[in-house]
């Protein structure tokens, strides 16, 4: 079927690997024969990201496949999402709309435009909970800031092609994490359906792998602390189960730290696939994943019942921001309400 003739929709737009897993398994939830599927990928200019994109796509088969690739500078990727829109508007009859962040206004404008039956947002790690609370709390679109494209760049793209500006915005959400539907936000359950399909002997190993991020690098905590906590890990492991951590990089930390993590002793991995394909890939998984904090940690042990997770917890005092203390610490309330915990403090 031509994804892009006259006829019924499902159109998902996604710009991570973790979107594109979490849109291959909407599309195996809430699809039928009676609708056709249209991925859209945003691609950005990092290597590791797009490697992992590539390698997500052939998981599933899709009616058609868009990929919109940045011409050189980032922003470029985002303004030809614009022209997209202008040529659905007369072509597609969406039923459902799957967007993948909710932090990037033109990926709304799919909503505006086409007038989708349905809207979903899928996970997009941590983000979600912090969409979710603000939501809650009564947060209008208008609030949120798009990092890309300025009020004023936006204004005129749309003002030239004809498009609606994103306003009043109306999203379900479809998400692994456990949260409550209220009387203004509907809550769909990701519970890995395909992914679990795909599971089949696998080996539990010795490994202990720790899921890195980009804490330094987003101003969370100074990288002196960052390292620091890393040792107090590592010396904790090696002193109750006499092992070694593997350090598994985040596509958003930089080359500086890595190495630097490198010459600290730390076993430094990069993945080809989001981790938990990787696993699945492999065909055997670590006896221990930890993180400092990392929404793989829940789907993981969605996916995976048998294996241990933990997730140690940031002193307060090494918060560099206020309001990076108050969403994480949002994030560690619903994180213990599901896996172990362990306070920083304790070991330091």
């Amino acid at each position: 079927m031509d994804a892009t003739a006259s006829g019924r929709t499902n159109l998902y737009v996604v710009d991570s690997p973790l979107q594109l897993l979490n849109a291959i398994e909407a599309k195996f939830k809430h699809s039928s024969s009676e609708s056709s599927n249209l991925l859209i990928v945003r691609y950005q200019r990092a290597l590791l990201v797009q490697q992992q994109l590539d390698k997500c796509l052939e998981l599933s088969s899709w009616d058609k496949v868009i990929k919109v690739v940045p011409f050189y500078y980032e922003f470029t990727s985002w303004i030809k999402l614009f022209f997209l829109v202008r040529g659905f508007k007369s072509k597609l009859i969406v039923e459902k709309l799957y967007v993948g962040s909710f932090f990037y206004r033109s990926f709304h404008l799919f909503q505006s435009n086409l007038n989708p039956a349905k809207s979903y947002l899928l996970d997009d790690g941590n983000n979600t909970i912090s969409v979710y609370e603000k939501l809650k709390k009564g947060f209008q679109y208008s609030e949120f800031n798009d990092q890309y494209l300025n009020r004023t760049a936006r204004s005129v793209l749309c003002k030239l092609l004809g498009l609606k500006k994103p306003e009043r915005l109306k999203y379900s959400f479809f998400t692994n994490f456990d949260l409550t539907t209220t009387p203004a936000i509907d809550i769909q359950k990701n519970e890995y359906q395909f992914l679990k399909t795909q599971i089949k002997d696998f080996t539990v190993t010795d490994d202990v792998f720790f899921l890195g991020g980009p804490l330094t690098e987003n101003g969370v905590i100074d990288e002196i602390d960052y390292i620091n906590n890393l040792d107090v890990i590592c010396n904790y492991f090696s002193s109750t189960l006499n092992r070694k951590v593997t350090y598994i990089v985040h596509r958003r930390e930089t080359d500086r730290k890595l190495r630097k993590l490198a010459t600290h002793g730390f076993t430094v991995r990069s993945l080809c696939y989001p981790v938990e394909l990787d696993f699945l890939f492999r065909k055997e998984i670590p006896a221990v994943v930890c993180s400092f904090y990392s929404s793989a940690l829940i789907t993981l042990q969605s996916i995976y019942k048998s294996m241990n997770i933990v997730s140690f917890k940031l002193p307060d005092n090494q918060f560099l921001r206020q309001e990076k203390y108050q969403e994480i610490n949002t994030i560690y309330e619903y994180y213990g309400k599901y896996i172990e915990m362990m306070d920083l403090n304790d070991l330091l």
